[in-house]
């Protein structure tokens, strides 16, 4: 027996061998696959690293980033100071407001009188540049004051709008909205689902006060034109591709960490790694990490593909990717279930928002005719992301409201009492409610 457990081990040995080297090339044509998947991702002019995203310094006075963290210290006595209005009763632009709300939104400015001009500064800026992004790690960035303070912004602006329009400058106000549209373009630097998921709720903020100048003031037909133009420019889905094009770069990023066996490294020094780690700087550990990157990628691609797609179409590939997912292994494709932002969920923000600006297009269009419910118009361009057909209109005698059906596709009669406590309504803007202490009578559907 024994003289034939020599070839018998050789030729387990020559197995074994033939199978790590089969196991290697395999990892290897892996990895070349996506480098290269890369590379043409590169050479498309899109990131793939945060690096991608720094195309030098800027002078102060040329940066939005910098002009608004000059800004900081008054937008910080400004929050302050808006939320002890709120506090008092201050229910924003869908309300009329009150004299005395007026008086104390001055008081509050004139306590804070370099604020405006800095934000115009920073909203003439054509271009953000952020140093953190030369570190290379986007975990490493934080974003929190850039985010905190941009919506502080916005809402500067917008309540100083409020208080232009009560006194009757309809100009002024709607300037003051276009200034806060111009500042979130300004601020971009690296857009994440986050950033975009943000500018949609500060364009309804933006939005809502616009509605509320062109309701109780008569602005020039210049004004409105020029608050068009701003409006125009607006184009949610390419910030969406952006956005997702940034989510990526993180994904990439993570898939290069774990690939180099370091694990990722936090703050204290602790060190986190996904599913495999037992295999760690093997082939078989590269293999299961191609796996998951060249998933991660095919769903990133679908993602941009699906921007452009209609509704429908894009909800049905959006949830196959979801599906996918769902239906694999508990082990495998852990980074791309940990990467993947909730993209059905973004998308149909962004039909909102898409909503929202044909809504308020509308309401432009017809400004002179608003507080008319004798003047609807027969006919309207605009079309409804929801549905694909027109958007509506509805009259009652406090005047007109442009909607869309909303997500459940049925027209609730101009039904936009509050689009975020209560999803699957009417979106868009009607006539302004009293303040609950006026005790007036609010108009229905409105």
């Amino acid at each position: 027996m024994k003289k034939y457990w020599i070839p018998v081990g050789l030729a387990l040995l020559a197995v074994v061998g033939f199978g790590i080297f089969s196991v290697s090339r395999f990892a290897h044509s892996g990895s070349e696959r996506i480098a290269l998947r890369l590379q043409a991702i590169r050479a498309a002019g899109d990131p793939v690293s945060m690096s991608d995203y720094w195309n030098g310094p800027l002078r102060p006075e040329e940066n939005g980033l910098a002009q608004l963290e000059f800004a900081s210290r008054d937008l910080l006595q400004f929050g302050k100071e808006h939320s002890e209005l709120v506090e008092s009763g201050y229910l924003g632009p869908g309300y009329r407001l009150s004299e005395e709300q007026v008086a104390e939104i001055d008081r509050m400015f004139a306590n804070v009188p370099d604020l405006l001009p800095r934000l115009r500064t920073v909203a003439s800026c054509k271009r953000s540049v952020d140093d953190q992004l030369r570190a290379g790690n986007p975990f490493d960035v934080d974003r929190s004051d850039i985010f905190g303070n941009s919506k502080l912004a916005v809402m500067a602006l917008t309540v100083d709008a409020l208080a232009s329009a009560s006194r009757g400058d309809g100009d002024d106000a709607l300037a003051k909205c276009s200034v806060a549209l111009d500042l979130q373009v300004a601020l971009r630097s690296f857009p994440t689902m986050l950033d975009v998921l943000q500018e949609f709720s500060s364009e309804r903020v933006v939005f809502e006060t616009a509605n509320h100048v062109l309701r109780i003031t008569e602005p020039s037909e210049q004004a409105i034109s020029d608050f068009k133009s701003a409006l125009m420019r607006i184009d949610h889905q390419a910030r969406m591709g952006e956005a997702i094009k940034t989510e990526r770069v993180h994904g990439v990023f993570l898939m290069q960490q774990l690939r180099s066996a370091e694990g990722l490294e936090d703050s204290e020094g602790t060190v986190y790694g996904i599913g495999g780690s037992l295999l760690s700087g093997t082939p078989f550990h590269e293999i299961y990490l191609n796996d998951d990157a060249e998933m991660y990628l095919d769903m990133m691609q679908t993602n941009l593909d699906a921007v452009g797609q209609s509704r429908e179409i894009r909800t049905q590939m959006l949830r196959q990717s979801v599906t996918t997912l769902s239906d694999s292994s508990f082990i495998r494709y852990s980074l791309s279930k940990l990467c993947q932002p909730l993209n059905v969920e973004c998308f149909d923000e962004m039909d909102r928002a898409d909503a929202r600006l044909a809504a308020m297009l509308l309401v432009c269009d017809w400004a002179a005719q608003l507080n008319d419910p004798a003047s609807a118009p027969s006919a309207i361009k605009q079309i409804d992301p929801f549905g694909g057909k027109p958007m509506q209109v509805s009259k009652s005698s406090a005047g007109l409201t442009f909607y869309s059906v909303g997500e459940n596709c049925i027209d609730d009669g101009g039904n936009i009492k509050d689009e975020s406590a209560l999803p699957g309504l009417d979106i868009g803007f009607g006539p302004l409610l009293k303040l609950p202490s006026q005790d007036a009578a609010i108009a229905p559907g409105i």
